[in-house]
């Protein structure tokens, strides 16, 4: 698979199982259940022709490194707006995907809010 040419379609696929990534819902923490869903993202990647031979392992391991891609990119544009810059000076992140990233924009604001 090229991952990175698909990342804005499994984007799509994954923001509808909150469950793995909306820290909020209660069943969140429930490891079984979150297991059981990432054996269906899995199935579902597969089905859409977007992954051949990945684990749910594997595929975690992706999920973090788009979090930690998306988390980069929205320090940067904090970054940019703290910096005195004007409004056309502001980061624009070069990441294709990362408007189909912005339903975790939320919950990464909670963290860091809960981090102070």
């Amino acid at each position: 698979m090229k991952w990175n040419s698909n990342i804005s379609k499994f984007l799509e696929i994954y923001e509808n199982f909150p469950i793995l990534w909306n820290i909020k819902l209660k069943n969140y923490h429930d490891t079984k259940l979150r297991d059981a869903v990432f054996e269906k993202l899995t199935e579902e990647l597969k089905a859409e022709g977007l992954v051949e031979d990945m684990t749910p392992k594997q595929l975690k391991s992706k999920i973090k490194s788009i979090k930690d891609a998306y988390r980069q990119e929205l320090a940067k544009i904090e970054k940019s707006k703290k910096s005195g810059m004007g409004t056309d000076d502001i980061y624009t992140p070069k990441l294709i995907w990362f408007g189909k990233a912005d339903f975790l924009r939320k919950l990464h604001q909670q963290e860091s809010q809960n981090q102070i």
